[in-house]
């Protein structure tokens, strides 16, 4: 074989390579930013700072949940170095570059070369994939889980079980659920799969072991509905929040259409950040149709999953909306690079110009989005140094009143600075009735002291910003700030309101 054949041989490889290591590079560079930990990141941290092992197997504070497997595991993360965001965001990180190591091993059953790169790509390219593999929470487990699940299924699809694989595949599959919650709809498929194919082929044997992996894997799902599961499915907040995710009744004709179209259309933007939707759905169900001409078992394993979610939807047991469905990301990158790929052959032969858009419309989005965070860290809601200006400018008798959203992300902080709980008053959530504010805001008034406003995640959806509403209420009573410090999503504002307003 000549150099230049062996060259375009390896090419494929060399890509792989290359895009591995642009994925780990710029997920190592936001995790290395150390940016500050945002509402929902803090809350979840604050129980897993302050409880026990034993106590992060029952319900959490804050309307939050998450696997207690993904708690232990960062809990043990911070035992071993300490409970800043790096400790706390380890665990993600670390499986944020698993999936992208292992996804390239399992998705070349499933595509070509080439495809196999194209796949990649989008999960390396994916915005949502890095910031959770960067963020105290759960959901780079849950891709990670997804992948190992597809390796689970083409073990069963190209090697009969027997005893010793029955094992491997339940303390597998058993760890997978004590990891991640939708790691049950991959499992599920799994183990229909197995069962299928047992009851297909008239294996009594493999039938019986796959039935006893099914009842053990089942005990473990009803266990954990007896300590958290139970009262994620029954937390008001939560239920309202993710209503929209939750499938409307086939009894509404033409709305239960439109929604699971939505659904479809969102797909590639949940998980891969790909805006250009028809053509995302195009490729998605092109892929379908070559799998389904190609190998329907593979078909099974990459929709079964979104089967299942869709059937606990519908009974309001899981949401199909956002970071709930971002476990689907390695599925819906193998679709559509499938897709993808066998588009481009078909346009080939009519335009070449077409052909080679078609990748290049699919990928500009997330590649600028990339390129962007490789030069910009991903900031949502700066509220350290927002912190450590007002420590850095503190006096005897000064006063904090920290706006109520701010209030997870501040009390995560505010030891680290060394406020303590007299330093500080939390604000009310009131966004129907602004009076409570103004009563607050008059109660500061009087007080007679330098006080310190905090905010971060503000609310702006009930008509008014109401950083803004709060601010321009001190005004009109007389009061304006002596010093102001914004940064990404977070601010303070120092007021004196040790004279009375318009006094020298």
């Amino acid at each position: 074989m000549s150099n230049r054949s062996q060259l375009n041989a390896n090419m494929p490889m060399i890509a792989l390579i290359s895009v591995l290591l642009i994925g780990i590079l710029v997920r190592i560079r936001q995790y290395m930013f150390g940016i500050s930990l945002w509402v929902d990141e803090a809350a979840l941290a604050l129980n897993i700072i302050d409880r026990s092992f034993f106590d992060l197997a029952r319900p959490l504070e804050y309307s939050q949940g998450a696997p207690t497997g993904f708690l232990w595991l960062t809990k043990l993360a911070i035992m071993a170095g300490n409970d800043s965001e790096f400790w706390l965001r380890l665990v993600p990180l670390l499986a944020g570059l698993s999936t992208l190591v292992l996804f390239p091993l399992v998705a070349r059953h499933y595509l070509s070369r080439n495809a196999t790169v194209l796949a990649l790509l989008l999960l390396v390219m994916s915005e949502r994939l890095i910031d959770y593999s960067t963020e105290v929470k759960q959901y780079s487990l849950d891709v990670l889980m997804t992948v190992c699940g597809l390796a689970l299924f083409l073990i069963l699809k190209n090697k009969p079980l027997n005893l010793g694989r029955a094992i491997a595949v339940f303390v597998v599959g058993s760890l997978m659920l004590w990891i991640s919650h939708p790691a049950v709809f991959i499992l599920g498929m799994v183990g229909s799969y197995a069962l299928i194919s047992a009851w297909r082929d008239g294996n009594r044997h493999q039938l019986i072991l796959t039935l006893l992996i099914g009842l053990a894997w089942l005990a473990s799902i009803i266990i954990q509905l007896s300590l958290t599961l139970g009262n994620l499915s029954q937390n008001e907040y939560l239920l309202s929040f993710w209503a929209g995710g939750f499938g409307p009744s086939i009894s509404t004709g033409t709305n239960w259409l439109s929604w699971h179209w939505r659904k479809l259309n969102n797909l590639p933007g949940f998980g891969l950040g790909l805006s250009a939707s028809v053509l995302s759905v195009l490729a998605i169900i092109s892929g379908v149709i070559v799998y389904y001409r190609k190998d329907k078992a593979l078909l099974f394993s990459l929709v079964a999953p979104i089967g299942l979610v869709l059937v606990a939807s519908w009974m309001k047991r899981y949401p199909v909306e956002d970071r709930m469905i971002l476990f689907t990301a390695p599925i819906t990158a193998i679709l559509v690079a499938q897709g993808v790929e066998e588009l481009f052959r078909t346009l080939r032969s009519r335009s070449r110009i077409l052909a080679f858009a078609l990748p290049i419309i699919l990928l500009i989005d997330p590649a600028l989005g990339t390129l962007n965070l490789l030069q910009h860290p991903d900031y949502k809601e700066e509220l350290r140094p927002v912190i450590g200006k007002i420590q850095e400018n503190w006096q005897d008798g000064d006063h904090i009143y920290v706006y109520y959203s701010s209030y997870l992300a501040f009390e995560y902080y505010r030891p680290r600075f060394g406020f303590s709980e007299a330093d500080f008053t939390i604000g009310t959530r009131s966004r129907e009735d602004w009076s409570v504010y103004l009563k607050e805001l008059d109660k500061l008034t009087a007080s007679g002291q330098r006080t310190w406003l905090v905010f971060s995640h503000v609310h702006n959806e009930s008509g008014a910003d109401e950083e803004v509403l709060f601010i321009n209420y001190l005004k009109e009573k007389g009061f304006t700030y002596t010093d102001k410090f914004t940064a990404v999503g977070a601010s303070t504002y120092l007021f004196d309101f040790r004279q009375s307003a318009g006094s020298d």
